[in-house]
């Protein structure tokens, strides 16, 4: 039996839950509403997602127990960093004066 190393498409397959669909949805809009063209950039704090995409599934107690489950990960903001530099964004995930966590999204 012969045992390979493991890729690092492999890993985040078997580590990471997929992103919902939600969470896209709320990021690109947030990028749109956040870009600043002087700047080539779109600042958006954490807490915006995360309140967005349970209030827009509040009816929903499957996809609530989803995003709760994905949310509960303490790597999930290092998923959508991976996912959007994947696609051309550089991604800085950072923390503001008064310690609250945001995204930094630039044009690669």
């Amino acid at each position: 039996m012969s045992v390979v190393p493991i890729t690092p498409q492999e890993v985040n397959q078997l580590c990471f839950p997929q992103i919902p669909d939600e969470v896209y949805e709320i990021i690109n809009e947030l990028l749109i509403e956040w870009w600043t063209r002087n700047q080539l950039e779109a600042r958006i704090i954490e807490r915006d997602i995360i309140e967005e995409a349970f209030q827009r599934c509040a009816s929903n107690k499957e996809k609530t127990c989803l995003l709760s489950e994905f949310f509960a990960r303490k790597s999930w903001y290092l998923m959508v960093k991976s996912h959007y530099e994947a696609v051309g964004w550089k991604v800085k995930y950072d923390y503001i004066i008064d310690g609250v966590p945001r995204f930094v999204f630039r044009m690669a």
